[in-house]
């Protein structure tokens, strides 16, 4: 929530967190500067807030009298650092006397950033009156002002604060201001106004459609914000364009485009890798195959976002990804776990201002517990889910309360607060009765209870059973669909090497005496190589078939890939001799990574052959490879007809392949790298260069 606040106040954050050195600084306004940059530091920093607070005061006792600026600023560090501590008088008192000292200077962003905190706290302790008098302050501020700066300031601050509150009607109509209003700055200030703001807005938006369950008029609005974003995305921080178009296309089912997304985050990642939208990448993903119970899937990359949250600045991140794969664990009937990781998340103790997610964790704790017949601790989460879950229900429910409320005088808020005790005096009698009625009733539903337990019992075991044997069933129609497809396959893929091995028999059979000695060991080694392409072959399809069981998974060693592409060019080199190719191995020995080394070699070696069977004779293949930030990228380039990533997607989404080893080895290429973890694309060029390309994830 202070993502806002950091933006208006410090253009460059820095990443130190011991003491800066005062006795290096000459005059006043360095040694301010200098604590100025290292107090906004233990803001980025969660755990440091209580060191904020001491800090921020000394930096207020470094003031002069007359240095209304530094006394505003410093009393806006440690108003911000006692409403992060929950110490919401200290955090009124200091955001006022910024609002107070601001005005004097008219310093407008930080009135603006002190009232959006002091709304914040009137939230959190529900005074709405208050709250109402705070945002009303901040529209007053630039409805009576001329400056468009001070005007979209107000617009972003408003939307920021209702976006967050989940007002989401709210939120649009400041950020479609804030829009409308940049626009403006665009046509008067060209030169100050960076337009990349203006998609960064548009973005924002789109996802508070995500959170409607618009997502294409999410999609809409993200379109239109690519433009204006251009070359930042993912860039200066920005990182919310990618991951609302993730958001959109898993929210409309549409798996391959949110890969294709997925994908780019990491592609276009650049030099500083951005832990957090990693984190939330992986973890929409996996929430989504969650939802559609695919739990292996789910689990996958569940693991990838708490690796990459451990290095993420935020702990909301690590929270998250833990209770996601608490959630997982205990699909996977793995309970204790399960319950490792819940309480790992539990641990974190950032449940402040989200309750639903501290509910989601007692209840699955609960669970996880039962399902180990210890009772006692099952029971205990249980009752602390029940209390938070009728906490949630309350708030839900007075939070349409509190929006009416806020819209009358304080008068008659009290004058109804009278009435209302009238009422409950006269309403004592009524309620012993309703006390008997109550207890009646309670025993009445324990006889039902009683009874409906009992057929519930028989139902239960009757449904355990049909869903048994639909499981069964459904997976006796998959194993037959395999089967089917994988006979059809080898119908076909076996025949071509099979024949090849045929006919050297056949030369070597009928021709003995036209061959010298030189000349038969020549035909006895074509013969022993094409019999080593029959295997490949074959293990192709075994391998393939091996891909459609639930239990075959990849075993990563750090290897080096030189020598595993040479032994596949080896095993390939009967076919691109038969066609002249020369193929160039330009790998460094060097190079590494870490995977596993027999999924890898299939890869390369159906990319490599198809690379043969695509180029023209006499022509050359080239292997290259480059390593950038830990990351490493193989490239496998040839002559050819046009085939490109539109291709390649459309050949992986038609499921008849075509009868021939390009459709078998490249829907096997995607089935393996998704198991890796690997991106394999077909880089889109013009002419007849065809370049197939491999990108490993960092190590």
């Amino acid at each position: 929530m202070l993502s806002v606040f950091l933006i208006w106040i410090w253009d460059k954050p820095v990443f130190a967190q011991e003491r800066p050195d005062l006795s290096k600084y000459t005059s006043s306004t360095e040694k301010l500067e200098a604590w100025r940059l290292y107090c906004n530091e233990l803001l980025r920093q969660s755990e440091l807030t209580t060191k904020l607070i001491s800090e921020a005061k000394f930096g207020l006792s470094m003031c002069k009298a007359g240095d209304i600026k530094n006394q505003a600023m410093f009393s806006l560090f440690t108003g911000c650092a006692y409403e992060k501590s929950l110490k919401y008088d200290s955090a009124v008192y200091f955001l006022e006397r910024t609002v107070t000292l601001a005005r004097k200077i008219n310093k407008t962003s930080y009135q603006i950033t002190a009232l959006s905190r002091l709304a914040y706290v009137y939230h959190y302790v529900s005074d709405v009156p208050k709250q109402k008098s705070t945002l009303n302050r901040m529209v007053k501020i630039a409805d009576t002002s001329k400056d468009l700066n001070v005007k979209s300031l107000t617009a972003t601050a408003l939307g920021g604060y209702y976006y967050d509150i989940d007002d989401y009607e709210k939120s649009i109509q400041y950020r479609l201001q804030e829009v409308e209003l940049y626009k403006q700055l665009l046509k008067v200030d060209t030169a100050t106004t960076d337009v990349a703001n203006l998609g960064y807005s548009l973005s924002n938006i789109a996802a508070m459609y995500n959170n409607l369950s618009r997502e294409k008029k999410a999609i809409e609005y993200l379109d239109e914000a690519r433009i204006y974003i251009g070359k930042n995305i993912l860039r200066n921080g920005e990182e919310t364009l990618y991951r609302n178009y993730l958001m959109s296309y898993l929210g409309l089912n549409n798996i391959d485009s949110a890969k294709a997304y997925y994908q780019r985050i990491y592609k276009e990642m650049g030099k500083d890798s951005l832990y957090s939208l990693l984190t939330y990448a992986n973890q929409q993903m996996g929430e989504y195959y969650f939802d559609h119970d695919k739990v292996d899937l789910a689990a996958h990359y569940v693991k990838l976002a708490l690796r990459y949250a451990k290095n993420a600045a935020q702990v909301d991140p690590v929270v998250e990804s833990e209770l996601l794969f608490g959630k997982v664990l205990y699909k996977q009937k793995k309970y204790s776990e399960a319950i490792r990781a819940l309480n790992s998340a539990l641990g974190e103790n950032s449940y402040e201002f989200d309750k639903a997610s501290l509910a989601s964790i007692y209840v699955h704790l609960a669970k996880s517990y039962a399902a180990l017949n210890q009772w006692d601790k099952a029971y205990s989460h249980l009752e602390k889910y029940s209390l938070l879950n009728d906490t949630l229900k309350i708030a839900a429910a007075n939070k349409n309360f509190n929006e009416i409320e806020g819209k009358y005088q304080n008068t008659q808020k009290l004058q109804q607060i009278r009435l209302k005790n009238l009422e409950l005096n006269k309403g004592k009698t009524e309620r012993l009765w309703l006390i008997a009625g109550l207890l009646l009733m309670i025993a009445v539903i324990s006889l039902l209870a009683i009874i409906y337990r009992n057929k519930k019992k028989t139902a239960d075991v009757l449904d355990e059973k049909n869903r048994a044997l639909a499981k069964l069933n459904n997976d006796l129609e998959v194993a037959n669909q395999t089967k089917a497809k994988l006979f059809s396959i080898i119908s076909h893929d076996l025949r071509s090497p099979i024949s090849q091995v045929y006919q050297y028999l056949k030369l070597q059979q009928h021709n003995p005496q036209l061959h010298t000695e030189e000349q038969k060991s020549q035909l006895s080694s074509n013969i022993q190589e094409a019999t080593g392409t029959l295997l490949e072959t074959m293990e192709d399809l075994l391998l393939w078939s091996k891909t459609q069981m639930n239990h075959f998974n990849p075993s990563f060693e750090k290897i080096e890939i030189l020598p595993l592409v040479e032994q596949c060019q080896q095993l390939l080199k009967l076919n691109s001799d038969s066609k002249n190719i020369v193929v160039k191995n330009n790998l460094n020995a060097s190079t590494s990574v870490t995977t596993d080394p027999y999924f890898l070699q299939i890869i390369v070696r159906n990319l490599l052959q198809n690379a043969i069977k695509a180029a023209p004779e006499y022509s050359t293949i080239e292997i290259d490879s480059e390593q950038q930030n830990d990351q490493v990228r193989l490239q496998i380039t040839n002559q050819g007809k046009m085939f490109g990533q539109k291709e390649y997607e459309s050949l992986l989404k038609n499921e008849n392949i075509d009868k021939g080893l390009s459709g078998l080895g490249l829907k096997l290429v995607d089935e393996l790298a998704l198991k890796l973890g690997l991106s394999v694309r077909f880089v889109d060029t013009r002419g007849s260069i065809i370049t197939a390309e491999i990108l490993f994830p960092k190590n």
